[in-house]
């Protein structure tokens, strides 16, 4: 199988070829009649902060117009992972999966004093390590920071960020919607991209996005939760529009709703794969750099 037509799974069953409805957009590697929503140019005349929606509406808000209150928070600053599971077992968590662990380090840190170590080794199958929110808002604005201290060759894919629904709701079973990974289009190079799990299909950016090596970068999401094709996701890095893909299926099951981040992937050199994250927040307006 080429890179394009594996699946890129966020958790551990995916459904794919769902024979959903396409629309119109720009997706990589595919031909023109098999492409996804509509995608509004970053720079776009929708307010100051150029492609940013508001929940509940298509107008265009603005990161930094009016304080930002964060429904949840992670700054690490604590010396553990517990704010992730602020609310309780229902509101989230953390886990490692095959050969791969997360520590509080001070080896760098964007605020404060710690962030999250993840060190990814993976053998024959993906390994995973993850942190999550989850039952979460229909629609709303997802922020982390990540800090890559060196380039790794990804012949395929590796993940950062995804966000999944449920079968009947039931967080036991979940089901991959849209994911952001990185690959390697040439040796030296790290690239974003958006693999949709719905239709199996690979979406690149609309600004050519290579990942930042040794210095701290965001990524913000503006995610709307949607069964038919009302759904809506937007990426920032360090505040700058890079994708807006609109009027598209975002989950293939029911209400419920995850947000995951962290390092997971099957094939990276050298190994292992080491990541930092740090100040990561939902919140229902832009919360940007």
């Amino acid at each position: 199988m080429s890179r394009r037509s594996l699946d890129r799974t966020g958790w551990f069953w995916v459904p794919v070829g769902l024979g959903l409805p396409i629309g119109t957009g720009l997706v990589g590697g595919c031909d023109s009649s098999m492409v996804i929503g509509e995608l509004a140019p970053p720079g776009g005349d929708q307010g100051a902060a150029a492609g940013s929606p508001a929940p509940g509406s298509d107008d265009g808000g603005s990161a930094g117009t009016a304080p930002v209150v964060a429904e949840w928070s992670a700054d690490h600053e604590t010396g553990d992972l517990s704010q992730w599971r602020a609310g309780g077992d229902d509101a989230g968590g953390y886990f490692d999966m095959l050969n791969a662990s997360k520590e509080l380090s001070t080896d760098y840190a964007r605020s404060g004093n710690y962030s999250v170590r993840l060190t990814v080794e993976p053998a024959s199958e993906t390994a995973h390590s993850k942190l999550y929110r989850h039952h979460l808002p229909a629609e709303a604005y997802y922020s982390i920071w990540y800090y890559l201290p060196r380039v790794y060759e990804v012949p395929d894919w590796w993940g950062l960020m995804a966000f999944g629904g449920a079968v009947d709701d039931d967080p036991g079973d979940l089901v991959s919607g849209l994911s952001l990974n990185v690959y390697s289009p040439s040796e030296g190079t790290l690239t974003f991209y958006v693999w949709d799990h719905i239709l199996s299909q690979h979406i690149d950016m609309a600004v050519p996005t290579e990942v930042p090596v040794g210095r701290w970068f965001q990524v913000e999401a503006f995610f709307r939760n949607a069964v038919d094709e009302t759904g809506r996701i937007t990426f920032w890095l360090d505040g700058e529009p890079v994708l807006d893909l609109q009027d598209i299926r975002t989950s293939a099951e029911g209400t419920y709703l995850r947000w995951t981040v962290g390092s997971w992937g099957q094939e990276a050199t050298p190994l292992p794969v080491v990541l930092y994250l740090d100040d990561a927040a939902v919140s229902a307006t832009r919360i940007g750099p």
